[in-house]
């Protein structure tokens, strides 16, 4: 495969939480990475521009994902509990078949 070199910019007004997440990763490469795979699985190849609302606010993405807190109880519950039954099919947390 060839390699791709492409230069993210960030707007001025990016929020504290954005900054922290990118400082926070170890391979930011593998991260935006597994981000697309994540995004293109879901809902194919398309230009996301066209679907990304231009203000994003925390209340935002409530009104889309639910709460932090909602969030965090799932992820919680999915942790205690890695195994997990979908269609017929046992998942294991972290692993793919």
């Amino acid at each position: 495969m060839n390699e791709i070199k492409k230069v993210i910019r960030f707007k001025k007004n990016i929020s504290n939480e954005v900054i922290d997440f990118i400082k926070s990763q170890k391979n930011f490469s593998e991260t935006i990475t597994y981000l697309i795979e994540r995004e293109v699985f879901e809902n194919g190849i398309r230009d996301l521009t066209e679907y990304i609302p231009i203000i994003r606010t925390k209340s935002y993405f409530e009104r889309q994902y639910g709460s932090k807190k909602e969030n965090i109880e799932v992820k919680q519950n999915i942790s205690s509990n890695p195994k997990i039954e979908l269609n017929n099919k046992t998942i294991y947390k972290g692993y793919e078949d």
